[in-house]
């Protein structure tokens, strides 16, 4: 709630602060066998949050065996040793997260930051020393300031925003008007929490509440409250996966009602991953005595927007109401209580908005100011001053006794609930969709349903409703129905995360899934790994073409992903070495240049290929194959003798036994993001030049959606266009983008679809006319999902039959996908490193023992040449 009131918790009522002694020492303490039930929960937590790779890339799994050991050593310390014991804990968690060079300088930073807040000077001196900082700070994470240490501007500076950007806020405004001083380790401990480090988007954890909720209550009840909820975090992030693997779709494939209600859905519940992290860490500083309040109480059962304020990220409503709401409605009091609310509540919201763009600032390196979000924050500020004004006119509404049920009042609640939820996932989608058009676009697919449609929808809320009414009908009568929401005591506690870890560690055993015949192996599977979504998949490899479709969303593994991208890793069209050009080609590699991309070193012949200098006629009894390909084949973050091509070619002449030429010739016209549309174009321009024996197509699973993002860019460009299907598509294109952006993407699709199967007909065409023959080779990505293999290859070898192209593929390359991630060439991007462009060469070198006819080979070469 906006409007001041008892409902807004104790934790708004100022009191004494600090350690007491006498009480808090008796507190702290806990018997033997209530510490092995905790210790041993932990251990569960650990083989379940390894077993599911819980947050692995935000470096939990690292920092967990540091609480695990951390909290053995902390519940057995005196209690004036526990906070110095919390604060080493803290410290060494970031250094084994950041490694020792970045932690160290996390580490030193802050206590920098925190000395300055203590200088023996005026508060606003203090303050300008701060502000001096922060301004340096932001220089380092824009990099207006270059600097040799890319960890400074990537990992650094996003950490110390994390731990100083709001707590900062906080603490300088509580040490203005503090009472009783805190010791020098409450202080460091405040800012040093210990998951930040793994975190980054972190609760606004108010100082004094932190302060005065130390050992408030007996060891065991905040221990198991800890261990409780961090495994309601686990369940959240394991939702939030199932949500987002397998039901989230873009706002182009929304094409009624029912698919508009899971866009909007989806969206909505993909919030869980923050209530997740929330849980996660709220529940780890359990574990050390710190009893905060919950972060999020059932927010999807809010029955108004106040209710709704009050519910969701509880504590930075907290935040806003201590340090902006109370001192506007104090400033503004004289113009009157409905005025003052009114002004002081769009003063929130406004600072909300600014506020969440500042901390994406630090997080991601932007600053966003989207219509989207001015739009979210507008209207939901709106109907909360609203209900404001309500609630202040009609006052609160108080009972004595016990509530009378009736199922009128019943329903009234019920609807008012659901009618909640549709207005709140509605606002959600809006705040999340990539564009203000797209979502203009998913309500109008919505609107044009049919009566049926609509019926099954109205039908279904009815049902909600009903239920809700049965919910409290067994409420009333004394039944606990709700799971989560509530904070039992701390024996029930135990029960329910015993239980709860239990049925995880069921679930997430390969013997246990794997006996049902059903999807749900396939299922378990794919929530046992954190990867991105087959809809991101799509979006990060159309990256090139990223002002076609831009999912963004603080939420999505997409924008984690991008968002830990370091600055100098560039997409290849932004690339030093590559050269620009006015025809439908865009772009090529360099002749005869040398530069860094993606951490290695590029280096292109005289024909501007990634590869040895070739002559342009072939020597005689040389074998000459002609690879055109993308990033893959280009060989993204590896060295040119490392791509798989160098590899293989490397392979066929070092082959022992007889073989049917002297020399073997791979010649790599591979350029990253490039389509088939471009291998066409590179073949009509230079590649039969080289008088190859074959032609081998690198195909891969995104080539419709590839070859979408190039007519786009072509759309855009203008440039000449020779081939009348192509400009017929850019024809027809421009009519689609005058009418709306959906039908734009739709047009788009339909296009792709259709230039894919016209540029394999006329590469079939020209191949044929040449006497050359030609292949088409799937070669599987490190990314991609069995499904989506499966989805893509059926459909690359029915386009490639119909035009009388062969089509082979590279069956499993990689492995196992359990360890996949080893073979990424960073955190960051998946494209393959060494080892899996070796793979990736080892397996095209036995398809070409087990098929030589379909590369005319004229025989098999000696399988001994394979290590």
């Amino acid at each position: 709630m906006v409007t001041a009131s008892a409902a807004d918790g104790p934790e708004n009522k100022p009191r004494d602060s600090g350690v007491q002694e006498g009480p808090a020492l008796q507190r702290s303490e806990i018997r033997p066998g209530e510490f092995l039930l905790v210790a041993i929960e932990l251990f569960a937590v650990l083989h379940v949050a390894n077993k599911f790779s819980i947050e692995e890339d935000y470096g939990l799994l690292t920092l967990l065996p540091c609480v695990l050991g951390g909290f053995v050593i902390h519940a057995w310390a005196p209690l004036k040793l526990k906070l110095p014991c919390f604060f080493a804990v803290s410290i060494v968690g970031i250094l084994a997260v950041l490694g020792p060079y970045a932690g160290s300088a996390v580490i030193v930073a802050g206590l920098v930051m925190i000395g300055l807040c203590h200088l023996p000077a005026p508060y606003s001196v203090r303050v300008g020393a701060i502000l001096g900082v922060a301004a340096l700070m932001v220089a380092l994470r824009a990099e207006w300031i270059s600097t040799p240490f890319d960890e400074l501007p990537i990992v650094i500076v996003p950490v110390l925003a994390a731990m100083f950007m709001f707590r900062l806020v906080i603490y300088l405004y509580d040490l203005r008007h503090e009472k009783q001083a805190a010791s020098i380790w409450e202080r460091l401990s405040y800012f040093f929490l210990l998951p930040n480090v793994c975190f980054l988007l972190f609760p606004v954890i108010d100082y004094q509440t932190f302060r005065r909720t130390y050992y408030d209550k007996p060891a065991f009840d905040i221990y198991q409250k800890g261990v409780l909820w961090i495994v309601r975090g686990i369940v959240h992030l394991l939702v939030y996966r199932l949500v987002y693997y397998h039901f989230t779709i873009a706002p182009t494939d929304v094409v009624d009602l029912g698919s508009s209600v899971r866009f909007m859905v989806s969206t909505y519940l993909l919030y869980l991953h923050i209530s997740g992290h929330f849980h996660l860490i709220i529940g780890i500083l359990c574990l050390f005595g710190f009893n905060l309040p919950e972060t999020h109480h059932l927010y999807f059962l809010a029955s108004g927007f106040n209710d709704y304020w009050r519910r969701i990220n509880i504590y930075w409503k907290d935040f806003m109401m201590k340090v902006v709401y109370y001192p506007v409605l104090v400033r503004v009091k004289f113009l009157g209580l409905i005025t003052a609310i009114t002004v002081a509540t769009i003063v929130v919201f406004f600072g909300t908005w600014l506020l969440h763009s500042y901390q994406w600032f630090w997080l991601r390196g932007e600053f966003p100011l989207k219509a989207n979000d001015a739009m979210f924050w507008g209207i939901f500020g709106l109907l909360v001053v609203v209900n404001s004004i309500l609630e202040a006119r009609r006052g609160r509404r108080r009972t004595l006794g016990k509530s009378v049920w009736s199922v009128g009042a019943a329903i009234l609640h019920s609807m008012k609930v659901i009618g909640m939820l549709v207005t709140i996932t509605v606002l959600w989608s809006l705040w999340n969709s990539p564009s203000l058009g797209d979502f203009m676009s998913v309500l109008s697919a919505a609107a044009r349903s049919g009566p049926w449609d609509w019926w099954v929808f109205v039908a279904g809320l009815l049902a909600l409703i009903a239920l809700g009414v049965a919910i409290q009908f067994l409420q009333h009568r004394g039944v606990r129905v709700a799971l989560v929401g509530h904070s039992p005591p701390a024996r029930q506690a135990a029960v329910n995360s015993c239980l709860t870890l239990i049925a995880l560690a069921v679930i997430g055993s390969n013997t246990v899934y794997r006996t049902f015949d059903s999807q749900m192996p396939e299922v378990v599977a794919s929530i046992k790994q954190q990867r991105l979504s087959d809809l991101d998949l799509e979006q990060l490899d159309v990256g090139y073409y990223q002002e076609l479709l831009d999912i963004g969303g603080y939420t999505s593994a997409l924008a984690r992903t991008t968002g830990r991208t370091p600055s100098h890793w560039v997409n290849i069209r932004e690339y030093r070495h590559v050269i620009k050009s006015s025809d439908m080609i865009d772009y090529k590699l360099a002749p005869s240049s040398r530069g860094i991309f993606k951490g290695e070193e590029l280096v292109t012949n005289q024909w501007g290929m990634r590869d040895k200098e070739y002559p342009k006629a072939k020597p005689a009894g040389t074998y000459r194959m002609a690879l055109l390909g993308a990033s893959y084949e280009m060989g993204s973050g590896v060295k040119n003798h490392e791509v798989y091509e160098a590899v293989l070619e490397d392979m066929l002449n070092d082959s022992a036994g007889e073989k049917p030429y002297k020399r073997y010739e791979i010649l790599n016209f591979a350029v990253g993001g490039y389509t088939l549309l471009h291998y066409f174009l590179q073949a009509k321009s230079e590649v039969l030049e080289f008088n190859p024996d074959v032609v081998v197509l690198a195909l891969h699973y995104n080539e419709r959606v590839r070859i979408r993002g190039h007519l786009s860019r072509i759309q855009q460009a203008r440039p000449e266009i020779p081939y009348p299907a192509i400009a017929e598509a850019i024809r027809e294109l421009d009519a689609a983008a005058e009418r709306s952006p959906k039908q734009f993407q739709e047009s788009l699709d339909s296009h792709a679809s259709t230039v894919l199967r016209w540029t394999l007909l006329e590469m079939a065409r020209l191949f044929r006319e040449a006497g050359v023959p030609v292949l088409a080779i799937y070669v599987p990505t490190t990314a991609e999902s069995k499904k989506i293999k499966t989805d893509a290859r059926d459909e690359l070898m029915k386009l490639t039959a119909d035009v009388g192209i062969p089509f082979l593929w590279l069956e499993n390359p990689f492995g196992s996908r359990e360890n996949i991630e080893r073979l990424y060439i960073a955190e960051w991007d998946t494209h393959p490193n060494e080892k899996g462009h070796r793979k990736l060469a080892e397996s095209l070198f036995r398809l070409m023992q087990s098929r030589p006819e379909e590369f005319a080979l004229g025989g098999a070469p000696n399988p001994a040449g394979v290590q």
